[in-house]
């Protein structure tokens, strides 16, 4: 009869786990955004802008598929609400091309109202602070966007209450792949920003590794993911061993049962 449950806790285990490795297969399949790279987290500089000043970073793609771009914006709390519009120009970095001559490879016009940029100075916003708030433009995926060099560019245009936005930066440049761009030209600084790709969870969790292995921080939902994974793995054995312990205690004992005589029996 041991063996019999014995066989059966077998079947079961390996049927969850197959289970397990089937949502697994599934679940790394499904579309995710995952990062690309970022500059330095390292800010010195509240960057003021309005209409008609353009201001942007210059930068190289690490990914096929770019598709997000993640900066740390703020309305200026000197300057009424802004009612504009946000714009974001994605262009080639072409060496000794203008680039307000280029044309946009992307292009994205948001409302500045639906972004909930607060009214404060945007280097409370940065990196490790309590307020840190990225604001996210995402775009149509660039299919070969993998070691392509492209130009970012913001622009806002006002609305009748007029306005102005912050661009956190720092001086001097800590970017090593592009540099800051303030109308017109590439000067000795770099915006704070991140980049993404569209791919899918396996993809996430392969980076998530190469930030491991670099000793960089992990993406968080990856890790988790992972964590809870191992502790699924390590409950599951946990009860295995527990099922499986009184019956490996009952097939030890001899089969005779109990060698002690009964006291009644030698009586005369």
């Amino acid at each position: 009869m041991s063996k019999v449950l014995i066989v059966v806790a077998v079947v079961l285990v390996l049927g969850l786990g197959a289970v397990l490795a089937v949502i697994g297969v599934r679940w790394s399949r499904e579309p995710a955004e995952v990062p690309d790279h970022a500059a330095p987290f390292v800010a010195t500089f509240e960057l003021r802008f309005a209409y008609p000043t353009l201001v942007g970073q210059s930068f190289e793609a690490r990914q096929n598929n770019l598709s997000r771009l993640d900066v740390i914006l703020a309305a200026d709390p000197e300057r009424p609400p802004p009612d504009g519009r946000l714009i974001l120009h994605l262009r080639p970095d072409i060496p000794g091309e203008d680039v307000r001559a280029s044309d946009d490879i992307r292009t994205v016009a948001i409302p500045v109202r639906e972004l909930g940029l607060p009214r404060r100075p945007v280097l409370d916003l940065r990196p490790g602070q309590p307020a840190e708030q990225w604001t996210s433009l995402r775009f149509a995926p660039i299919p070969d966007s993998r070691l392509q060099r492209y130009v970012w560019l913001l622009e806002y245009v006002p609305g009748p209450a007029g306005g102005r936005l912050q661009l956190l930066t720092h001086f001097n440049n800590r970017y090593r792949d592009g540099a800051l761009y303030l109308n017109g030209a590439f000067i000795n600084g770099n915006a704070l920003f991140r980049l993404a790709f569209s791919g899918t969870n396996r993809d996430r969790l392969w980076v998530m590794r190469d930030n491991l292995l670099v000793h960089a921080r992990p993406d968080r939902e990856p890790a988790a993911v992972l964590y809870a994974l191992v502790l699924v793995l390590g409950v599951l054995a946990v009860g295995v061993f527990v099922a499986l312990w009184p019956l490996s205690r009952r097939s030890a004992r001899p089969a005779g049962g109990s060698t002690t005589p009964d006291p009644g029996t030698t009586r005369r």
